[in-house]
């Protein structure tokens, strides 16, 4: 929001270029949990989904997004989540939509996992809440779904209207906050 001050962020030089990050929250400083972003979003947008995790939470840009190097081509946006995880010692991650498939593809990697709104089929051998929506004709029902099925530790809950962040912005915390504290 303008006039009010903005938390402030690190950069970590990785051998591919620096990734801005941001360390958020109070209390224990375990278990840390990495948020990852999607496409034309960023450390603000995906701030809401930590409301209520325990311990740190750590959020940052992907390569091409806020203050982080530019992105490259060809690009891997789990390079950019390994990096920062690595470097933060998460045990837990969050993705969004292009997130999701980034903690998708390094799922093994995690205790836990969040898949928010995820937009491919990754399948994952970890713990994960997949979270979907109906309508949403750019993360389909049909993709999570997928993923639930064949993740055999893979939780499902499918929102009735879209854009849960904005419609069901309590119930969505509340979900993502009791799976990473179990």
């Amino acid at each position: 929001m303008r006039g009010l001050p903005q938390p402030r962020t690190e950069l970590l030089s990785t051998a591919f270029g620096d990734l801005e990050y941001l360390v958020a929250g109070v209390g224990p400083a375990v278990p840390v949990t990495v948020f990852a972003h999607g496409r034309n979003s960023g450390i603000a947008e995906t701030r809401p989904l930590g409301s209520g995790v325990p311990g740190r939470k750590v959020f940052f840009h992907f390569r091409g997004y806020g203050r982080s190097a530019p992105a490259p081509e060809p690009w891997y946006p789990a390079d950019d989540l390994r990096a920062v995880a690595d470097y933060v010692g998460a045990t837990r991650a969050v993705g969004a939509s292009m997130g999701a498939a980034a903690v998708g593809t390094l799922a093994d990697r995690f205790a836990r996992v969040v898949l928010y709104l995820p937009a491919v089929v990754i399948p994952v051998a970890v713990p994960a809440l997949v979270l979907a929506c109906r309508d949403d004709p750019v993360h389909p029902v049909g993709v999570a779904e997928e993923i639930a099925a064949a993740s055999p530790r893979a939780v499902l809950y499918v929102f009735d209207r879209p854009a849960p962040i904005c419609s069901a912005r309590a119930e969505l915390r509340h979900r993502i906050a009791g799976f990473l504290a179990e």
